[in-house]
């Protein structure tokens, strides 16, 4: 169960490192971006995303989230329970992450600090953190997904998402939704499977730069743990 799920983890952390150079593949530095990129574009696995194309794929999000309501519903009717308005609330707080998050890109941008020197400028720059891993709950798996996947992708990472066993019909046509919206694929993943058979191999990985997690104290304890914290 260790080699399942960490292909695209390994694959990628290979590429972050140098050792496979991106012309022999489909991935490039994800985690790095240079200067004369960042104006105008951003670079995510070898995909270019202009600012205003990234809006775009997120004002899509929300159409077809609107548009595919009703399966989204049935879903969330038949995994988790909820009754018919429990779950339009749902969507509609996903709907609202999604535009909440739409025009962050805007804002992504670092600081002009003082310097003691005067010759000197001094600033920073904000990067992706690289390939995050996002673990979600059998209760919210639509409205919770999109906490966690809208700001991993607007900040270009790949994320690798992990949903509840409970839940695979509500997270794929999630999932489903981001691809169609012209999402690169390249920056999505979904993974099906029980705690022993992925969790404990994808948040031990050292591929993985970041694990975004919602479940219980305990459970959080043990992946902090694994990730050395």
């Amino acid at each position: 169960p260790d080699e399942i799920p960490v292909v695209l983890i390994k694959l990628a952390a290979k590429y972050k490192s140098g050792e496979i150079k991106p012309e022999e593949g489909s991935f490039t530095d994800f985690a790095w971006v240079n200067e004369n990129e960042i104006q105008d574009y951003d670079r995510i696995d070898g995909i270019e995303l202009e600012i205003k194309k990234t809006i775009e794929i997120f004002s899509r999000i929300n159409v077809l989230l609107q548009q595919r309501r009703g399966e989204l519903v049935n879903a969330l009717i038949s995994e988790t329970g909820k009754s018919k308005k429990g779950a339009h609330d749902e969507i509609e707080k996903a709907i609202e992450t999604f535009k909440a998050i739409q025009y962050e890109k805007y804002q992504a941008v670092g600081d002009t600090l003082p310097s003691q020197d005067n010759d000197a400028l001094v600033f920073t720059t904000r990067y992706p953190v690289g390939v995050t891993v996002v673990i979600t709950p059998w209760n919210f798996p639509v409205y919770i997904g999109a906490q966690h996947l809208a700001p991993a992708l607007m900040g270009r990472n790949t994320v690798i998402l992990k949903c509840s066993p409970h839940t695979p019909i509500s997270s794929s046509k999630l999932v489903e939704i981001l691809l169609e919206s012209g999402l690169p694929p390249e920056m999505i993943s979904l993974i099906h499977g029980t705690r022993a058979e992925v969790v404990d191999a994808l948040v031990s990985d050292k591929g993985v730069d970041m694990v975004s997690f919602t479940g219980s104290s305990e459970v959080a304890k043990e992946i902090a743990i694994k990730r050395g914290g």
